[in-house]
C-alpha cells in the first residue's frame, strides 16, 4: 500500500501543476475517489477474493489455482465445500515465489 500512498502523493503534486481550472477540479475529486477506495481497503485489512476473481487477478486457470491449494502450495480459506477465498497478498506473495530469471542469448 506504501506504492500507491506514494503514487497518490505525486498525482497530488502533479495536479495542482494543471492551469485548466475545470481539468484541476475533475482531476481533485478523481483522486479523492481513490483516496477513499485506499483507505477503505486500508481499514477493512485483508483483501479476499473468491477462485473466480482469483483467477482473474492471476490470470491462472481455474484448474491451476485449485491444483496449487490442493497441494498446499497456496494459502487458501475454505468456508465450505464450494466456497474458498484466497487473500490478494498471498497471491502476489505465491507468484512472486515462482519467478525465474532466464539467462539471454549471446
Amino acid at each position: 500500500m506504501r506504492t500507491l500512498e506514494k503514487t497518490i502523493k505525486e498525482l497530488n503534486t502533479i495536479i495542482m501543476e494543471i492551469e485548466d481550472d475545470e481539468k484541476r477540479s475533475r482531476a481533485i475529486k478523481l483522486l479523492a475517489s481513490i483516496e477513499i477506495e485506499t483507505e477503505e481497503l486500508t481499514r477493512t485489512g485483508k483483501t479476499y477474493l473468491r477462485i473466480d476473481e482469483a483467477v482473474k487477478f492471476t490470470r491462472l486457470s481455474r484448474k491451476r489455482l485449485d491444483d496449487f491449494v490442493k497441494a498446499n502450495e497456496l494459502k487458501s480459506i475454505r468456508l465450505t465445500e464450494k466456497t474458498i477465498l484466497l487473500e490478494k497478498q498471498d497471491l502476489i506473495d505465491f507468484l512472486d515465489s515462482k519467478k525465474v530469471f532466464y539467462p539471454t542469448k549471446k
